[in-house]
């Protein structure tokens, strides 16, 4: 699939790009059909991989079982599934596709 994010089988799945070693970790537009997300970490040691973890849990207030990467553990091109998702992140998604 080459869509931004979906929802299967009541889960919901989004496309990420991730750029490591950024200034602040914060989600900040599109790159190649994906939801880019600039994290703090380098991407060495799976240290990028726990940084994208550790924002979605924080942005918005997941447990660490509600989310998982399921695809791209050693690629900047990732897929995320949210378990258990709730309309405050399809919003906060499509408030930042509108920035773009």
């Amino acid at each position: 699939m080459n869509e931004l994010f979906y929802i299967k089988s009541n889960q919901l799945y989004i496309n990420i790009y991730v750029q490591p070693g950024a200034k602040v970790s914060q989600l900040c537009g599109i790159h190649d059909n994906r939801l880019k997300l600039k994290v703090l970490a380098p991407p060495v040691d799976g240290a990028a991989n726990k940084a994208v973890m550790n924002f979605f849990i924080k942005e918005f207030s997941l447990s660490k079982w509600q989310i998982e990467i399921v695809s791209g553990d050693k690629s900047r091109m990732k897929t995320v599934v949210f378990r258990q998702y709730t309309n405050d992140i399809l919003e906060k998604i499509e408030e930042v596709i509108k920035d773009v």
